[in-house]
């Protein structure tokens, strides 16, 4: 029966009742409610807040009140007899607006009460993590999807619907979904959650799930809809295709394969099998299997072959069973530098390599490269160039250790500068050397080459260091020297007298038959310490008519030992020299100002081509270029020239800018006997200087000399000098003794220096702050260079020039 809407007749009756009452007693009569049944209102618009109200009833009968719609109210007090009424209370609604009915009973008649609560969510969003799914014919407990909305305070509000759309024509229930609901998982994230039944079908089926929030008007305000296929596959898990053959390093690693799964698998239900070739060793342990992956540790290939397995795995449980095969060939295991070091373990020695061992490194030299090695003398009159060619380094991808390769012609030198390689140690032999530690491969071919990929300078390690904290790990590596500048800041990279030098393009001054290919520039740092930069004469940038940097600044390059017997006693120019490869890798300041040294006093004579460019003091002491002092010496204090005497005289230095056998920069000269045989003790040239006010924790002395004067006649000049300071002009203390090399000369051999080269000391503390330091260089003794050896001579009275293109002192 339709309810009646009793409502405007209820509204006349109580306007009546009231009317009556008013009238007083006279006109009273006692009322009665004659209409079978009626409510005070048919309709309710309540707010999103929980509360209640109370529904007035008028019947001239029995009645009840009970919920017809709507879950989120109740009703109490439900029955009555005549006029009363009942409570319903309701919830708060957390979501969009929603309505309820009460049905109201009684004498024969029903009345509707609609009551209609507003949402705290006035625009509602619904979306689904994932809207495609396919599934094989296995049944599944339970597919999970992420939903995001607004709504997780009322997820009552939303509705779900499946349809099966297989036929889309004819769309069904789909019933094979089961248990389609939205809950909260662990971590109170929305989440739409259903079954599936096992297709045993003929053919794929596919439903979609509907997602929709109506509100009380039933107008859908969101919606989100999945498509889920189920088709008729049998389950399977395999290792991806790009990996069913994998190649695997030679070390002990750890290592995962991912699996592809077409149906949610349980890691409990894995076994595996495995098959090695050759049989034997079991180097594939601690298999464990996840969701998505095998995991195992593979042992190091400690032999000389590479080496196969197969890993199986199988799948089963009670609806499926399935397998895939990972086949693995395992190198054998790549050596690093360290490994190699370790296989000698005696100061020194060799080791014959063999197998397919490989070698993982950096290349830090660069083939075709003019300053790789030092070329060695074959005889006084012939050079060996290539062994420069043949020359290669490579270091550690950490860049802690560096070795040398020497390879067997310089065509097998194909080792570009930055590139990283794998190389075959098959066939090479290892040599270590001692004093300083050093490692060597030769025997090498471009054949050992297995593997060379291009790289930048950022691929290699950085390597800072001071030039003390150098040590024999650092040889044949790649470093950067911190806060460096050249000794002296005169001439070109190397000064030396390009005719004795290989004829070149640039240097045609030179010749067919040189006497030398490498030379020294001495570097020192912010803390007093001393390297020898080496170049060889044919690096094209060594000269180039600009200088050289005159501040400070980093300076890169290989860390070398090498002996050069032109520029030290035995060859000895220092335990570690550096290499440039390039230019840049000089990176010194031009400016000055940047140096870490200031200079106290200097004799030089930039310029000059005669003697009335010597300025000198009334005793005959030569007046320095920058600062005050003192230069003189005890063959002779005044100026001459004669050839036959003691004298001094400006003369040519090896200082020169171009390539030429001109020199363009001059230098002071004595002439003189430096053995005196009736005091049977050495002559000597002093440095007079003051140091009032100064003060450091460094102080240097360096020299731009040589003795001799490019003939046989003159080697015979003393080889040792001691050196001695004085604070009184009179009392002298020898704290060092250092050679002083003779000049070549045309004929004479590899041991006589080929130009001015850099003598440097370092001055005691006791000079600071000083008001008179005298500085003295004296003969320590006749021995001599020969025709046969570097000091198995004897000086004999035979005037011999003393040259000095620089005398600085220094301090930090």
């Amino acid at each position: 029966m339709k309810p009646k809407n009793k409502i405007y007749p209820l509204l006349r009756m109580l306007a009546v009742a009231l009317t009556a009452a008013l009238l007083g007693p006279g006109c009273q009569k006692d009322f009665k409610w004659n209409e079978p049944l009626a409510v005070t209102q048919n309709g309710l618009n309540l707010t999103s807040a929980a509360g209640s109200t109370r529904v007035t009833v008028y019947s001239t009968g029995r009645w009840k009140a009970e919920m017809a719609e709507g879950a989120w109210g109740e009703v109490s007090e439900v029955s009555g007899n005549g006029i009363g009424d009942f409570l319903f209370t309701y919830e708060a609604n957390n979501g969009v607006s929603r309505r309820a009915r009460i049905l109201v009973s009684g004498e024969g008649e029903e009345q509707e009460i609609v009551l209609t609560q507003a949402g705290a969510v006035t625009e509602p969003t619904l979306a689904l993590a994932e809207t495609e799914f396919e599934f094989v014919r296995l049944p599944r407990e339970r597919v999970q999807i992420g939903v995001t909305t607004n709504m997780t305070q009322a997820l009552e509000c939303i509705l779900i619907t499946a349809t099966d759309v297989t036929d889309a024509e004819n769309p069904a229930e789909a019933g094979w979904l089961k248990e389609i609901r939205l809950e909260k998982d662990a971590e109170e994230n929305i989440v739409l959650v259903f079954g599936i039944d096992r297709n045993d079908g003929s053919s794929d089926r596919k439903a979609a799930i509907r997602l929709e929030i109506p509100d009380a008007d039933g107008k859908i305000l969101a919606q989100a809809e999945a498509s889920v296929v189920q088709t008729t596959d049998n389950a399977t898990v395999v290792f991806k295709d790009e990996e069913t053959t994998v190649s695997v390093p030679g070390d002990q690693h750890n290592r995962s394969a991912l699996l592809t799964a077409n149906f949610d698998v349980d890691p409990a239900h894995f076994s595996f099998d495995i098959a090695y070739d050759p049989a034997g060793t079991q180097w594939i342990t601690d298999v464990t299997f996840s969701e998505s992956a095998v995991s195992f540790i593979v042992a190091e290939n400690t032999g000389d072959q590479p080496r196969s397995a197969s890993l199986k795995i199988t799948y089963k449980d009670t609806d499926v069973e399935c397998s895939s095969t990972l086949r693995l060939t395992q190198e054998v295991k790549q050596l690093s530098i360290a490994d190699l070091r370790a296989m000698i373990p005696g100061a020194e020695g060799e080791v014959e390599l063999t197998g397919e061992k490989m070698l993982s490194a950096v290349v830090i030299s660069d083939a075709g490269n003019y300053n790789m090695e030092t070329n060695p003398n074959l005889t006084d009159t012939s050079i060996d160039f290539s062994v420069n060619e043949k020359t290669a380094y490579i270091e550690s991808l950490d860049g802690q250790y560096g070795l040398r390769i020497v390879t067997k012609l310089p065509a097998d030198n194909i080792l570009k500068r930055y590139s990283s390689v794998q190389l075959s140690i098959n066939g090479l032999k290892l040599v270590k050397e001692s004093n300083p530690e050093r490692y060597t491969l030769t025997g090498f071919t471009k054949e050992h080459v297995l593997n060379q990929n291009a790289g930048t300078a950022a691929d290699l390690p950085k390597k800072e260091k001071h030039i003390s904290e150098l040590t024999d790990a650092d040889i044949y590596t790649y470093v950067t020297l911190k806060e460096c500048e050249f000794m002296l800041n005169g001439g070109a990279y190397i000064n030396v007298h390009d005719g004795y030098c290989y004829k070149t393009d640039l240097n045609t001054q030179g010749v067919l038959d040189p006497r030398f290919d490498c030379a020294v520039r001495g570097v020192i740092d912010s803390r007093g310490e001393k390297i020898n930069m080496v170049l060889n004469t044919q690096v094209r940038w060594r000269r180039k008519g600009d200088g050289v940097p005159a501040g400070s600044g980093p300076i890169s390059g290989i860390i070398v030992h090498t002996k050069l017997p032109r520029y030290g006693v035995k060859g000895d120019v220092g335990t570690y020299q550096i290499r440039p490869v390039e230019e840049a890798d000089i990176a010194f300041s031009r400016e000055e100002s940047t140096r870490n040294y200031s200079t106290l006093v200097r004799w030089a004579w930039p310029g000059m081509t005669t003697n009335a460019g010597i300025k000198q003091h009334a005793d005959g002491s030569i007046v320095p270029y920058l600062g005050e002092g003192r230069m003189f010496s005890s063959v002779s204090n005044k100026l001459n020239t004669s050839a036959s005497v003691a004298g001094v005289s400006c003369t040519l230095d090896y200082n020169n800018l171009v390539y030429a056998k001109g020199i363009s920069a001059p230098a002071v000269r004595y002439n003189g006997i430096w053995w005196n045989s009736s005091r049977n003790e050495g002559e000597w040239v002093a440095f007079n200087f003051s140091t009032e006010g100064v003060s450091g924790s460094c102080m240097k002395m360096i020299l731009s000399a040589a003795l001799g004067n490019l003939s046989a006649a003159t080697i015979v000049a003393p080889l040792y000098w001691d050196v001695s300071y004085s604070l009184d002009g009179s009392t002298f203390t020898r704290f060092d003794t250092v050679p002083i090399r003779t000049l070549v000369y045309w004929a004479g051999p590899q041991w006589y220096v080929p130009g001015l080269y850099e003598v440097d000391f370092d001055l005691p503390s006791a000079c600071f702050g000083q008001k008179d330091v005298t500085i003295r260089l004296q003969a320590a003794s006749k021995v001599c260079g020969s025709t046969t050896g570097e000091d198995n001579g004897t000086t004999t009275k035979t005037y011999v020039y003393f040259r000095f293109g620089d005398v600085s002192v220094k301090y930090f």
